[in-house]
């Protein structure tokens, strides 16, 4: 009944999908990877009335009982297994449901054969340094779960050295199953950046050098690297002493280079890390922005790496005109940081504008060591929409320094 403001009353009369007292149930099954009946598996409803069950020989669950008309949420756990979906919610459960049920799957199975063996490891491998894996990886998001071990959210070659130790059984558990939520990607920089040593001494190649100034130990490495198509083309990647043991791939194509590499014990460096090889196609004198490291991770973790000269800190704050220019693509460009002031570091901002002042997309903000940057844009914004033709502006500030350079897209 409900009362007006002018004194009148409405009696309307309200039918509800379900009585108050009404019971319904929910029910299911839960399979590996739709092939085989999964057993012993835990499941939890939680709401108006909280129950636990575990599937039966043949996979089946069931609840009965449960009070209709309010909110429930199944939720199904397993060591070593994933599923999907992860849960399955009724808001509210107002009848019966049947056939509610669950794809269960290994973590670290991406080849989808109920076992967890070095050659899933191989694939991870591959994945990281961007090379096709058909058919496996191609069931998603199943395949990247599975792949996922880490659980940060990225498939690296990390994720390869787990795998390659829980099949020689170093790990019984991987850090995914672990973890009680999905946790964000580490957006941790090392304050001690890594160098890049570079040799032209060698007619028509170029060697690249990576070196560490501090003592590291990792169980795996990721490295992205763009080149100019038209200036070099990779040959081979050379690892040092400490890392033979690691399984390795390597894939250059299209301007970029992807190395990946996996150990199943830690490897100990103190100095040089790896070594990359190009052949130099043109007679143009060397230039340093033929190339730049786009990222390199080790352990999942974002290394800084600063080109390394026989004047290792430059005297003098530079800006170089990018190169190409115009450009179609992706350009890139190399930074001169002088020590400021005794600092060891200052903050170092680089940014893309458009002529009416508008910035386009933040490339770097952190602060950085004195050496040689070298960066890219590919022409997109900062949500990774491509640009239009046109000229833009590229901003650099570091301590009381700042440049401006004009750069021209065209698509």
């Amino acid at each position: 009944m409900i009362n007006l403001q002018n004194g009148q009353t409405l009696t309307q009369n309200m039918q509800l999908q379900f009585q108050p007292n009404e019971l319904a149930k929910i029910s299911g099954k839960i399979s590996v990877d739709n092939q085989i009946a999964l057993a012993g598996v835990l499941l939890k409803v939680s709401g108006r009335i909280n129950k636990a069950t575990q599937t039966g020989l043949d996979g089946s669950f069931n609840f009965e009982s449960l009070e209709a008309g309010y909110n429930y949420t199944v939720t199904p756990t397993l060591s070593h297994y994933f599923f999907l979906p992860t849960n399955r919610s009724f808001r509210p459960l107002s009848q019966n449901k049947v056939d509610q049920n669950f794809l269960a799957s290994y973590y670290g199975d991406i080849s989808g054969n109920q076992e967890v063996s070095s050659f899933d490891g191989s694939l991870v491998l591959r994945i990281s340094a961007k090379k096709v894996v058909t058919p496996y990886f191609s069931n998603f998001p199943r395949d990247s779960l599975a792949a996922d071990v880490s659980g940060n959210r990225t498939v690296s070659s990390f994720d390869a050295s787990l795998i390659f130790r829980y099949a020689v059984g170093l790990i019984t558990l991987f850090p995914a199953e672990e973890k009680t939520t999905s946790p964000a990607k580490s957006n941790q920089i090392e304050t001690t950046p890594l160098l890049c040593q570079q040799d032209w001494s060698t007619p028509g190649m170029l060697r690249l050098v990576l070196i560490t100034t501090e003592a590291l130990s990792f169980f795996a490495l990721d490295a992205e690297l763009h080149y100019q198509t038209d200036e070099l083309e990779p040959l081979a990647i050379q690892p040092a002493a400490s890392l033979t043991g690691f399984y390795r791939e390597w894939q250059g194509q299209n301007g970029r280079l992807n190395i990946a590499f996996a150990g199943v014990e830690q490897a100990q460096c103190q100095d040089t890390l790896l070594t990359i090889l190009f052949r130099s196609l043109s007679n143009k004198a060397p230039f340093n922005a033929y190339y730049t490291w786009q990222q390199l991770n080790l352990d999942e973790i974002a290394r800084t790496v600063v080109l390394n000269q026989e004047q290792a800190i430059p005297q003098q704050f530079d800006l170089s005109q990018n190169y190409p220019n115009p450009f179609n693509q992706s350009t890139i460009f190399q930074i001169n940081l002088p020590q400021v002031n005794g600092e060891s570091t200052a903050r170092l901002l680089v940014a893309i504008y458009n002529l009416l002042g508008q910035k386009v997309k933040s490339l770097y903000d952190r602060p950085s060591v004195p050496g040689i940057y070298t960066l890219s844009w590919p022409g997109d914004t900062d949500d990774n929409r491509a640009t239009a033709s046109g000229v833009y502006l590229l901003r650099v500030e570091y301590a009381q320094f700042h440049a401006v350079q004009k750069m021209v897209l065209i698509r």
